[in-house]
């Protein structure tokens, strides 16, 4: 389940990526958890947005922190849907410590370069349903010519 950050459509995508990765930074509070949300980044991952160029975020983690390698997958999913939900945001390239690494997808295999929100679809609905990312999720695209 969505939930909301601190920033405006019509703010920049660098001002959205920085306050969403704030907030997947910050454990769900008290409230949240009673109204059955849940994040599967722990609260000591570090997120730190490098840039954001031609629908590209580069997003600095290191993905040991992100926990259970089991998990890692949707860790890095819940990262990538939220980040492309940023106003011109397509794809997440994720670095560490300034190196490209590979992104985990689900069912195992890892990702050669930038991954996108339909990379991660299947999580939201299951591996056996042909999934679609929501058109509602995020911000409209402000180029949809692109």
């Amino acid at each position: 389940m969505p939930a909301p950050v601190d920033a405006s459509c019509e703010d920049p995508s660098s001002e959205v990526v920085e306050a969403t990765l704030r907030t997947l930074a910050a454990a769900p509070s008290t409230q949240e958890r009673d109204r059955g949300l849940a994040s599967a980044l722990p609260p000591s991952a570090r997120l730190e947005l490098v840039a954001t160029s031609d629908g590209l975020a580069r997003v600095d983690v290191d993905l040991i922190d992100l926990g259970d390698p089991e998990r890692l997958p949707f860790a890095v999913g819940q990262l990538v849907l939220s980040v492309t939900s940023a106003p011109g945001v397509d794809a997440v390239e994720m670095t560490t410590s300034g190196r490209l690494v590979e992104a985990p997808l689900p069912g195992g295999a890892l990702a050669d370069g930038a991954v996108t929100a339909d990379d991660y679809a299947e999580l939201l609905s299951g591996p056996d349903e042909t999934a679609d990312v929501p058109s509602d999720l995020g911000c409209p695209d402000p180029d949809p010519e692109r």
